[in-house]
């Protein structure tokens, strides 16, 4: 039997990752639409209002999860039956943490030295990110039992719902708010069924009684995830905040350039951060146990990461003008360097995102957390040297050093904790067929890009194959994946 749990647990891996793999490559096509739409009605001014809205309350709203989603998925998926637990004493804490927030976002919108209408956007957006925030602790309990079918298929209901009702709006008006709005309703609404979710399908106690000795043990086990969560919301967001205190004027319109460019990196953020996902609770129950199957899912991992990774890169130094022009219009055009200089973040946040979760899974947190803040501080600080002198593309090089930092100390901590890990076998394969896809590319640029990126992926996994650089028993597990779905 212990030599079949390993496989078992690669075909559960495999199923659940296919499941959020094809689900998010149809949120992002959706999300593309809409926010292509968005920038497009409201312009660089009024989407610069919208992401900085978006951007503040999430960083305020995460107080209110402080960890415990990340705890959730690590314990629970350790052992099953405390699941009850830890919805019962878990939302109490949450149900804490909101009121606490609350008063404290009301504070920032009324101190904040923006016009009244980046204000009341500030407060709509931050009434959507607390609904998306107790989803997500809800969705946390189908990730720990292995049941992501059911997370892909609410985060997909969450973008078609947004989408529509996204450009459905913007067909008929050009106001930031009320798009806002549109966030709020589809997020309540979602909330209440991954709620209802979470009784229907899992196997989970609501008549766990209130525990105030097991409530403060999963607070102070909390805290380390919240802490990181902190820090990676500075480093991922606070430059957007600090581009429109330092542009004056031009704030909202600088943050609509970057935000612009970003917005396409982090769509492609989705495939790691799904797939981690699915690693997180495998990964947990092989840390109790044996860290050499940690260390071959890692492995396994990171090399399925340099494979993604490095088309997008590739794909974007080469296409970036035309996937800005085609998103977006002319008005956009600044928005093409930013992109270039952000898709170099491409291979370096993916393999970040499989070295952060190990971390967590073989309960190193602190290491986690130490990299983090260590990130979160270099960004602070070069970017209130940088902001000043180059604007929006000091934030983008800011942006690329800040990856690498991080991405450094979750190598050096992975390394220490389990072995020393080698990216030349994972990166050659992949990265030849990779520079070949960009040869091609270079051939037809002057192609339509819809036509160019119908053409590119296909002839990068067929070169990949002809490399041998997906293994026959992983094509295996795919292809049986992909059938019995």
């Amino acid at each position: 039997m212990a030599e079949s749990a390993p496989s078992d647990h690669l075909w559960i891996l495999a199923k659940n990752s296919t499941a959020m793999l094809v689900a998010n490559v149809i949120v992002a096509i959706l999300m593309f639409g809409f926010i292509r739409s968005a920038a497009q009605k409201l312009g660089p001014d009024g989407f610069g209002t919208y992401t900085l809205a978006v951007t503040i309350s999430t960083m305020l709203v995460s107080t209110i999860d402080f960890g415990s989603s990340l705890l959730v998925i690590r314990q629970v998926a350790k052992n099953r039956t405390t699941a009850g637990a830890y919805l019962v004493n878990g939302g109490i804490l949450r149900g804490v943490s909101t009121a606490v927030m609350v008063p404290l976002l009301v504070l920032v919108v009324h101190i904040v030295d923006k016009p009244s209408s980046v204000k009341v956007a500030i407060w709509v957006s931050g009434l959507s990110a607390t609904f998306l925030s107790w989803t997500e602790f809800f969705l946390a309990f189908f990730n720990a039992f292995e049941k992501m079918e059911f997370t892909a298929f609410i985060k997909l209901l969450d973008s078609v719902l947004l989408a529509a009702g996204g450009i459905l709006y913007l067909s008929r008006f050009s106001d930031p708010i009320g798009l806002l709005w549109v966030y709020v309703i589809v997020r309540c609404s979602l909330m209440l069924l991954s709620l209802m979710f979470v009784f229907k399908i899992l196997p989970v106690r609501s008549n766990v009684m209130p525990s105030r000795s097991f409530s403060m043990t999963l607070l102070n086990q909390a805290l380390p995830f919240g802490i990181l969560v902190a820090f990676r919301l500075i480093y991922f967001q606070v430059d957007t905040v600090l581009l429109s205190a330092w542009s004056g004027t031009r704030g909202e319109t600088n943050v609509g350039i970057y935000q612009a460019a970003l917005k396409l990196i982090v769509f492609l953020m989705v495939v790691p951060d799904m797939l981690s996902r699915a690693m997180f609770p495998v990964l947990s129950q092989y840390a109790s146990h044996s860290h050499q199957q940690v260390q071959k899912l890692l492995g396994k991992a990171l090399s399925y990461f340099c494979i993604f990774s490095l088309p997008f890169l590739v794909g974007v130094l080469i296409l970036g003008d035309k996937i800005v022009l085609f998103l977006y219009q002319g008005e956009y055009s600044p928005s093409v360097v930013v992109l270039r200089i952000l898709s170099l973040m491409i291979p370096v946040r993916f393999c970040s995102y499989a070295l952060g979760i190990t971390l967590s899974a073989i309960d190193k947190q602190k290491a986690r957390t130490f990299s983090a803040g260590l990130s979160a501080v270099i960004n602070i600080v070069l970017n209130l040297v940088f902001i000043p002198l180059f604007g929006f593309v000091g934030v983008s090089i800011v942006r690329i050093v800040t990856e690498i930092v991080l991405f450094g100390g979750y190598y050096f901590f992975v390394s220490k904790s389990l072995s020393k890990i080698s990216f030349k076998a994972m990166l050659l394969k992949p990265a030849f067929a990779a520079i070949l896809m960009g040869i091609g590319l270079l051939l037809l640029k002057n192609a339509n890009i819809l036509m160019l990126i119908a053409f590119s992926v296909p002839l990068y996994f067929v070169l990949l194959l002809l490399v041998k650089g997906l293994p026959k028993e992983d094509l295996y597990l795919i292809r049986r994946a992909i059938l019995q779905r």
